[in-house]
């Protein structure tokens, strides 16, 4: 293509000149003699063919046919030099003349890139398809791409390469893209999501995440062998992954995470020399992992959590000096935790929960002193908590819950991570109090040792978790007060303490925890009145208190609790032990609290009326009045309770008619109980019995 091929550029053969003077002197030799006539003649025919072909050389007659057949501008078959440009992008293609390389081209582009294409495919079989990702491909590089680019020219050939295997993935989920942009237009490397090379051109990244994609991966993603990042994830993709794409030696990033992507990952994974982090969490892969992964040197993150892996874990994954996250979490893996994991002094994240693994905690990962997470919660481990453990200095975020060691106290060592974020430590059969050394863990944030066997009091020590958000240690045989010093823990959101044997009052602080949106000490043997400042806790979206001692009344600004969504405080009265419950009548403020959808205020002292106001409640599911000493008639304003399931009403003193209404709901009709001997309910479920 970048040769000139004008007749005029050529030019005179060398030696011509020396022809010129042998032709003179053969004509001056004539005179000497006949007997050299017939040499001379001879001669000038020579010199005179010489003379013609010359000429024609010089003035470009001869050779004109081959020339011309070599013109691109004059040829049938389009090149990338001699097209016209397409887009602005394309000025910064290289051609075969930039590149100091020349080509012929074919003399049928069709078929030659037919034929390239076929010779390059990973799938032939796809190709024979007509409606194939990979055959719609081929057909829009032949006809309808806009380069016309020709596999004759070595610069093209890579070009080709990528725009069918980034149109066969195109062409197989294109319906669903989310982002599109420039695909399928001039330069592929412009194209959403595809990054090139700045030198050669070639694809490194493509990252098209949470693009809603859908279909399969098509095995001609691995034609971009160049590929340093593949990120995937976040869309639909279905089936195994391509064979082909453990190929790619120069991959430093696969995600494909958060897929339908099924299969499991071959042995071949160890040809991904260069691989750097491996995330494919989220997909419904299987099989077991492979012990070629310990030749992956490079790795630094294996995250498979939440597929359906089984089997053990590989011991050979020990030798991944590399690796700094290993997350197999939610799978069906079995055995023991490999004990050459503790030779992973690089592991910063290790996470092993919701497995099945068995046997006892390995001491030797108590080498990985650098190490922030470690999670092994929900499995069946035996034993306890090695000491060496205790040096894990740096740990943050610890999670032991229901791993089924023996029961025994919380190791004091726990008390010494001073670095802890998160401590999980639930079903654990942990026994003992709580520690006074609890306030050395001023940076949690989260505090869970609930479902155990603890005893003893709570430390007022807890009190200097300021950073606690959520502090859980319900179904235990927790004892004593509520400290005061909760009231300083003003980060927490989340409190509940309930199933234990707590008693006394609930400390007025509790007020200072302006950010709690749940309160939950149901079901121990607290007593006195609620505190009134209980209602500045404007967050508030779960209070439980039923199954107490309290007394008193409820709060007459309780309807400041606008986020309320369920309200407590049945169960009160036990007046077995000289208990009375709570009593009073019931506020009206109640009807402001418009996101309410459980109220339950049985067996206490209520007195009075039913506020006609709770006819406001348009969530409320759960209404129970049951065992008080309410009076006068049912309010016809509770037939607007539209999501009504469960009102109990009997063991009072009411009269009137249940509205009808209350039970034509677009819903079940709900359960409905009244003394049916005072009250008139054509639609109760229940008659109450004194």
């Amino acid at each position: 293509g970048g040769r000139n091929w004008e007749g005029s550029s050529r030019s005179i053969p060398e030696g011509f000149e020396d022809e010129e003077m042998n032709k003179s002197q053969v004509l001056h030799s004539f005179s000497f003699g006949l007997r050299h006539i017939l040499m001379c003649i001879c001669l000038l025919c020579m010199l005179i063919l010489i003379l013609t072909l010359s000429i024609g050389y010089g003035t470009g007659k001869f050779g004109s046919d081959s020339a011309s057949a070599a013109k691109p501008e004059e040829s049938n078959t389009s090149t990338p030099s001699s097209q016209e440009n397409t887009s602005n992008d394309e000025d910064n293609v290289p051609t075969a003349e930039e590149s100091g390389t020349t080509f012929v081209p074919s003399a049928n582009r069709v078929e030659a890139l037919e034929k390239f294409i076929k010779g390059i495919s990973m799938d032939g079989g796809a190709l024979e398809n007509g409606g194939s990702s990979q055959s719609q491909a081929m057909n829009w590089l032949v006809r309808d791409d806009s380069l016309a680019l020709d596999p004759a020219d070595p610069s093209a050939r890579i070009r080709i390469s990528q725009r069918y295997a980034l149109a066969s993935l195109w062409f197989g989920s294109s319906e669903t893209w989310q982002e599109e942009t420039n695909w399928l237009k001039d330069d592929e490397c412009t194209w959403f999501g595809v990054k090139c090379g700045e030198d050669d051109r070639t694809v490194i990244e493509l990252n098209l995440s949470g693009n809603q994609m859908q279909g399969r991966v098509p095995s001609e993603i691995a034609l971009l062998d160049q590929l340093i990042s593949l990120d995937l994830s976040e869309n639909n993709f279905s089936g195994g992954i391509p064979e082909s794409f453990w190929s790619l030696t120069q991959l430093k990033v696969l995600e494909l995470s958060k897929n339908k992507l099924t299969g499991p990952i071959p042995s071949t994974v160890s040809n991904l020399s260069s691989i750097q982090r491996i995330v494919i969490d989220g997909n419904e892969m299987s099989g077991n992992l492979p012990s070629e992964l310990g030749l992956l040197q490079n790795l630094q993150e294996f995250t498979v959590y939440q597929n359906n892996f089984e089997g053990s874990i590989p011991s050979e994954i020990g030798k991944m000096e590399s690796l700094a996250i290993f997350d197999a979490d939610i799978n069906s893996l079995t055995g023991n935790i490999p004990t050459e994991f503790g030779e992973l002094t690089n592991m910063r994240f290790l996470y092993f929960s919701n497995n099945l693994l068995t046997g006892d905690l390995p001491s030797e990962l108590g080498r990985l002193s650098g190490l922030w997470r470690l999670w092994i919660e929900d499995n069946n481990f035996g034993g306890s908590l090695p000491s060496e453990y205790a040096s894990m200095k740096q740990i943050q975020d610890l999670r032991l819950g229901d791993t089924g060691l023996d029961r025994s106290p919380i190791p004091e060592f726990i008390y010494d991570f001073t670095n802890l974020v998160e401590l999980r430590i639930q079903r654990a059969s942990i026994t003992g109090p709580i520690s006074s050394k609890i306030s050395n863990l001023a940076r949690l944030k989260t505090l869970y040792i609930y479902d155990n066997f603890m005893s003893g009091a709570i430390p007022s020590q807890i009190g200097a978790l300021e950073n606690l958000v959520r502090l859980r240690m319900e179904t235990n045989y927790i004892s004593g007060d509520i400290p005061k010093e909760i009231g300083d823990m003003t980060s927490l959101r989340d409190v509940r303490m309930y199933y234990n044997n707590l008693e006394g009052k609930v400390p007025e602080d509790v007020s200072k925890l302006v950010n709690l949106e749940t309160f939950r000490v149901e079901r121990n043997y607290l007593s006195g009145e609620i505190p009134d400042g209980i209602t500045n806790l404007v967050e508030l979206e779960v209070l439980s208190l039923h199954d107490n001692y309290f007394t008193g009344s409820l709060p007459d600004d309780i309807g400041n609790l606008g986020n309320l969504v369920e309200l407590t405080v049945n169960e009160n009265r036990f007046e077995d032990v000289g208990m009375p419950g709570i009593s009073g009548k019931l506020p009206t403020s109640l009807g402001n609290l418009v996101n309410l959808e459980v109220f339950e205020a049985g067996t206490n002292a209520f007195v009075g009326e039913i506020p006609s106001e709770l006819g406001e409640l348009k969530k409320l599911r759960v209404l129970d009045l049951e065992k008080n000493y309410l009076i006068g008639e049912v309010p016809a304003e509770l037939e607007r309770l539209d999501n009504i399931e469960n009102v109990k009403l009997g063991g009072n003193s009411l009269t009137g008619v249940v509205p009808v209404g209350i039970c034509e709901t677009e819903k079940l009709p709900p359960r409905v109980s009244a003394d049916c001997s005072e009250v008139t309910c054509s639609c109760c479920t229940e008659c109450f019995s004194k």
